[in-house]
């Protein structure tokens, strides 16, 4: 039985309660292990297109399959049906707690794709210079596209992504937000406008 744990420790470890992964034979730092569930960040600078994925348990291989390595495969953070957006204030965008027309939010995602910061994978992002989103970033709120502040990782933290962009002028109410890297659509969220 695997004991559930999640790690915090900065850089991410390449082994966690006996288990590594590993994408084309380079290691993936691990975020969580868990019954059925293994969280990993996939190291940057990987070949696109298709590509090996082998699990160990205590050196021996209990999964080996083929994945697919994309340019960007943008995964909005979602809680309680609702995107991890946070208002210029830093407080959590929600139906009470909408953001202003013509401020900025900040969405969290994952799955952004090469940046042009050299960070190594399990590594904390830099703060300066940040490391900026290489492929396209484009963002509508609403149907209306929202001018983007940042797109890159975000600082000090290991594989997770942020978006800020400008709430457009729309009427009060929770809108779609549609944010796409290199072409590709993140899972929708919502963004709450007061």
């Amino acid at each position: 039985s695997v004991v559930a744990e999640a790690t915090t420790t900065l850089p991410l470890p390449s082994s966690l309660e006996g288990f590594q992964v590993l994408i084309n034979n380079a290691q993936a730092p691990l975020f969580f292990v868990g019954a059925g569930q293994i969280n990993v960040q996939v190291p940057y600078g990987l070949s696109l297109g298709l590509g090996s994925l082998t699990v160990k348990m205590f050196g021996t291989t209990v999964l080996a399959q083929t994945v697919n390595i994309v340019q960007a495969a943008p995964g909005l953070f979602s809680a309680n049906g609702r995107a991890i957006i946070q208002n210029q204030d830093y407080s959590l965008n929600t139906g009470s707690n909408g953001a202003s027309r013509g401020q900025y939010v900040t969405a969290y995602l994952t799955g952004q794709g090469a940046v042009d910061a050299a960070v190594s994978a399990g590594e904390p992002a830099p703060a300066q210079p940040p490391a900026h989103t290489i492929a396209k970033t484009e963002v509508t709120i609403g149907g209306v596209t929202s001018a983007i502040l940042y797109s890159g990782l975000t600082p000090g933290l290991a594989g997770l992504a942020q978006v800020q962009v400008q709430v457009p002028d729309l009427p009060a109410g929770d809108y779609p937000i549609i944010i796409i890297i290199g072409g590709v659509p993140a899972n929708p969220g919502v963004v709450s406008i007061r």
